[in-house]
Order: structure tokens, then C-alpha cells, then sequence
């Protein structure tokens, strides 16, 4: 998506990479390519962050997630 797009997920947005990523799993299912708990996550380091943060948010639509050395606690970031 972009550099503007990256911008926009930072800090306290981060959220945003998540909404998005669910967004994209929805319309795989949506398109017929999978079905609701098809969808496998895969998220290292920060990438760990928005993958579980999506699995949080919708664990129905996720068949399971590996988080490898994931930062899950974001309030920590800063320590």
C-alpha cells in the first residue's frame, strides 16, 4: 500500500494494519478462495503484532496464526 499507508499504521493506529489484514482475509472468503477458519497467519517481529491482533479480533476467521519472536504487548515498544 504504500509509504502513506505504512505511515498511517504507526503508533497508537497500529490497529490499522490489523483492520486491514481481516479486510483482505473477509474477502478471500467473500471471493470463494477459502472459507472461515482457512486462513492461516504468519507474523514475525512486528509483523507478529498485527497477526495476533487479528486473530484477537476475529479468531473465527483464522485457522491458527504462528507469531515468531512477536512484540504482543505494544505499551512496551517504548521500554
Amino acid at each position: 500500500f504504500g509509504d502513506a499507508w505504512w505511515k498511517a499504521a504507526q503508533g497508537a493506529s497500529k490497529i490499522v494494519a490489523a483492520t486491514d489484514l481481516i479486510a483482505a482475509a473477509k474477502e478471500l472468503v467473500r471471493s470463494g478462495v477459502t472459507t472461515p477458519g482457512g486462513v492461516l497467519l504468519y507474523g514475525a517481529s512486528a509483523g507478529a503484532l498485527t497477526a495476533g491482533n487479528a486473530l484477537v479480533l476475529e479468531p473465527e476467521l483464522f485457522g491458527g496464526a504462528t507469531l515468531h519472536a512477536g512484540l504482543l504487548n505494544a505499551t512496551r515498544i517504548a521500554e
